[in-house]
């Protein structure tokens, strides 16, 4: 479109220079010419009367010197005949004028044809004049080289005299490098009344000579870039203008200087104007021609213009178009061709006018309309067409840039365009509309854009808007601010955001590349601002809603997001995710490193009642890794919160991460086991916090804390904790199964200490460290307090102790603080009491061999309430350092012994010899008792 406004202008120049060379040159020469031929045929006339050469009758004598005294002209010749058939030839004849010495016209040979019948009354009549040769010339005075000059050479004539008029059969010469050739009829102004006998032409060639040799000079200057010009000129008699002339200007080339220069070839102009024009008049005119050039590089080839002109008479006046028409093969500007082009002019009132233009640009149809100003130079233009795919392909060409990365058309784009040219051709504002069909843009191809838009020179502004990609849809606007280069996209509809990733550095596919949309694009809204030309600018805000995503291959069955996106940074303001009883919602930022796209820093706060794995898949492989160490088995409730950097992050790598989780059901941390938890842990470059731990284990309730740190290779952990109401049994048998299952034994879950006692409880306190993969390398030390309806029993007098039930002791609650020191458990006291007795006990306890190894002095009624008792109490007493017991062997099947005292001695007397049946332990336990 701005080549085609661009060339209005120019071809319009073009036309008038062409109408000003043609017309005032051609139409002011042959005029003149015409005239000046014939008032040298009557000039040459009455030379012949009064030339001494030859002897004529003298009433043709006096005739013509009636004529040659109102003439002003002198005519000589160098021999003359005079046949009786009124025949007069006459050679090397000479024209003068008395201002000038020099002959302003000579002539090889002239011919009179005279009427004899009017010869034979008296009178001169001619019938027909013939010129050979005829040449005029600009006399010395008049020519810059201050001789004379040739004006017309080589110039043949043949005049008929007509009532009224002449006819001229024949008329041609040389005017310079212009032939001219010359036919038809005129007419002669009528005699006036008083029977002047001047001869009008005469007169007025010889009054107005000099003048009539400037002005054919000076367009004879304007004819200086025609090549080969040739001019055919035929005259139509005219009651009121003498005659019209039917002017047809042939040359082969017309070339022209100034700031718009250029050329023209093969010109063929053919226009009808009259000879004597008595006022304003319309000039009809057709130029053709094989190829217009201009010297920047328009060019205009097999062109037809026609147009009409308003001619008006006076100095410095110039034609003024009304209507015109100008049909051409092609039309090439600025790189951009035209084909087959029809512009049509009209209402044309100096300086406004109308124009319509319909051409095929690349092939493609398209019609304009233009109003303009040509004085004010405004312009108000519509367009309507298509754009050939091929248009960028012609804009590289021009620019000598590659615009096919940025955009490329695959189909015809669809335009109707209004645009506003203020004053001096200074574009003020454009409106319009495009639907356009597979459009390629920086990697990214759309199935259909269409849209409308409004374009000043400050923005511009596409409202409308519908892009589809595929199954991804958009409706929206843009703005563009040109002199910031400022954008900004405001956009509703479905869209998959790696379809679009071209448009985007790395690290847009390194963040969306997590997520994938199997059933459908995601429902989005997004507003994308920045600059042209400066990256870093760019701000996306997105809210978008999705069914049945995948995020890091975990499937939702919606998914809510809000996100603010900068390049090299993503804050996610919002992020809801819901499937089956299952939810995730939270914030995060996530920071990417200029130069590599990788990511540098995540800022993350969520909430899920996801299972553990899906949370750590969502996590990723660095922060996921930290939750290793939890095992569910139902669903927790968890909180997470923290930073991580990766070594792409100037701080180095680094994790801190705040986890808070609770779950009614089974959980492990670090394989060891418990029924329902409630933790919160701080996860900092490796080392790992639990606080706040509660938890069931081996039906008792645990809490406290615990702090995994160091290496791997030197991984330590250290743990305050209290259980309160465990089984004791179970809590054993926990115990060894984990130890089993950190050596990589498949651990038994029966229980091996004291095995059926569900009613003894263990409340145990325990602050340890040690290495995190070797259970026998902890140091630290606790208390417990182990309670049960029935610990155990020991029978003091054997079998007579069933004989005699009082000297039974039984055993139901043990009390103790000890040391953890490695494999080994040192019990500096044991307290175990009974209804009656009690046993004061210290020993160790091999973990890695579970071997007792435990000392205890017995006190049988020493918590006795009754009266025997406190009798056998009394009695015994001197003897409780005998009553010393040793307990050795497994904890399962401990074995013991007094190491001396009167136990031995007893049990001498009431079981002498060997045994007969194997008697139980006197600290085996009872049968079960339900609690």
């Amino acid at each position: 479109m701005s080549a085609a406004r661009d060339q209005n202008p120019r071809w319009g120049r073009l036309c008038l220079t062409t109408l000003s060379v043609c017309g005032r040159g051609v139409g002011s020469v042959c005029l003149w010419v015409l005239w000046l031929a014939l008032a040298i045929v009557l000039c040459l006339q009455l030379g012949i009367a009064v030339s001494r050469e030859l002897s004529v009758p003298k009433f043709i004598l006096r005739s013509i010197e009636e004529r040659l005294d109102a003439s002003q002209m002198r005519v000589s010749f160098g021999r003359a005949e005079l046949e009786p058939s009124g025949r007069i030839l006459l050679s090397e004849v000479q024209v003068f004028l008395p201002e000038f010495a020099e002959p302003i016209a000579t002539s090889r040979a002239i011919q009179l044809q005279l009427d004899p019948w009017a010869l034979l009354v008296g009178s001169v009549e001619t019938r027909q004049i013939e010129i050979a040769d005829l040449t005029l010339y600009v006399p010395a005075m008049l020519a810059p080289s201050g001789r004379s000059e040739e004006l017309l050479r080589g110039a043949d004539l043949l005049v008929r005299p007509r009532d009224q008029g002449i006819q001229i059969a024949h008329a041609s010469g040389r005017l310079g490098d212009l032939a001219l050739t010359l036919a038809g009829s005129f007419r002669l102004p009528p005699r006036s009344e008083q029977g002047d006998d001047k001869v009008p032409v005469t007169e007025l060639i010889a009054r107005n000579y000099g003048r009539f040799c400037r002005q054919v000079r000076t367009e004879m200057e304007k004819l200086a870039g025609v090549q080969q010009p040739i001019v055919h000129i035929t005259l139509e008699p005219s009651l009121t203008r003498s005659a019209v002339a039917t002017v047809v200007l042939l040359a082969e080339q017309i070339s022209w200087p100034g700031n718009i220069s250029g050329q023209v070839r093969d010109v063929r102009l053919e226009t009808r104007l009259p000879v004597i024009p008595d006022g304003p008049f319309m000039l009809p005119t057709r130029v053709s021609f094989e190829e217009a050039q201009l010297t920047s590089g328009e060019r205009l080839t097999d062109a037809i213009l026609t147009f009409r002109a308003n001619v008006r008479i006076g100095e410095g006046a110039s034609p003024i178009v009304r209507e015109a028409e100008l049909a051409a093969r092609e039309i090439a500007a600025q790189g951009i061709t035209l084909t087959t082009p029809l512009v049509r002019l009209h209402d044309f009132q100096w300086p406004r006018a109308r124009v319509e233009t319909t051409a095929r640009l690349l092939d493609l149809p398209f019609e304009a309309a233009a109003r303009v100003d040509l004085v004010q130079r405004t312009a108000s233009i519509d367009f309507e067409g298509a754009l050939s795919p091929r248009v960028m392909d012609e804009i590289e060409t021009h620019t000598g840039r590659d615009l096919s990365r940025y955009l490329a058309f695959g189909e015809p784009v669809k335009l109707a365009a209004h645009a506003e040219f203020d004053e001096g051709w200074r574009f003020r504002d454009a409106t319009g509309r495009f639907d356009a069909r597979v459009i390629h843009g920086y990697g990214v191809t759309f199935d259909r854009v269409t849209g409308e838009f409004e374009i000043d020179p400050q923005r511009a502004h596409a409202h409308h808007l519908l892009g589809r990609i595929g199954e991804n849809f958009a409706r929206g606007e843009f703005t563009q601010d040109f002199s910031s280069l400022a954008y900004r996209f405001l956009l509703d509809g479905r869209l998959r955001p790696m379809d679009i990733s071209p448009w985007f550095h790395s690290w847009w596919s390194n963040f969306f590349e997590q997520l994938d949309f199997p059933a459908e694009p995601p429902a989005a809204n997004v507003d994308v601002s920045g600059r042209w030309r400066h990256g870093r600018e760019t701000a996306v805000f997105v809210w978008a809603q999705s069914r049945a995503p995948r995020i890091r291959e975990v499937t939702f069955d919606e998914v809510l997001t809000r996100l603010f996106i900068r390049p090299h940074f993503m804050d996610g303001l919002e992020l809801v995710g819901r499937r089956a009883g299952q939810s995730l919602s939270g914030t995060f930022e996530r920071h990417a490193d200029r130069s590599s796209g990788e990511w540098s820093e995540i800022t993350m706060d969520f909430a899920s009642t996801l299972d553990l794995p899906s949370v750590r898949q969502l996590l990723g492989e660095t922060a996921g890794q930290h939750l290793d160490a939890f095992e569910f088995e139902r669903a927790p409730d968890v909180t997470v919160r923290g930073r991580l950097l990766s070594e792409h992050s100037p701080e180095g790598s680094h994790q801190t991460l705040r986890i808070s989780a609770a779950s009614p059901g089974g959980f492990a941390f670090h394989r060891f086991p418990f029924q329902g938890v409630r933790f919160s842990a701080t996860v900092k470059d490796g080392d790992v916090t639990v606080h706040e731990l509660e938890a069931g284990v081996a039906d008792g309730k645990l809490s406290g804390t615990a702090h995994v740190w160091g290496p791997d290779a030197e991984r330590r952990l250290g743990f305050d904790a209290s259980l309160t109401g465990a089984r004791l049994g179970r809590a054993v048998a926990t115990v060894e199964q984990f130890a089993a299952v950190r050596a990589g034994q498949s651990g038994e879950t029966r229980e091996k200490f004291l095995p059926g006692q569900n009613s003894a409880r263990l409340d145990l306190a325990l602050s340890a460290e040690g290495r995190f993969a070797d259970l026998l390398s902890f140091d630290g030390t606790g208390n417990a307090m182990l309670t049960g309806a029935e610990l155990g029993e020991v029978r003091l007098l054997g079998l007579l102790s069933e004989l005699l039930n009082f000297t039974a002791v039984r055993f139901t609650t043990a009390r103790t603080h000890f040391q953890l020191k490695g494999p080994l458990i040192h019990f500096p006291e044991v307290n175990i009491t009974g209804p009656s007795a009690a046993i004061d006990a210290h020993g160790t306890y091999a973990i890695d061999q579970r071997e007792l190894d435990f000392r205890g002095r017995i006190n049988p009624f020493q918590e006795s309430e009754t009266f025997l008792g406190s009798v056998f109490d009394t009695v015994l007493s001197p003897l409780s350092s005998v009553l010393e017991v040793k307990l050795t062997g497994p904890l399962d099947k401990p074995n013991w012994a007094f190491v001396m005292g009167p136990t031995n001695l007893l049990r001498n007397l009431t079981q002498p010899g060997s045994p007969s049946r194997t008697e139980p332990s006197p600290l085996s336990p009872q049968a079960p008792t339900n609690p």
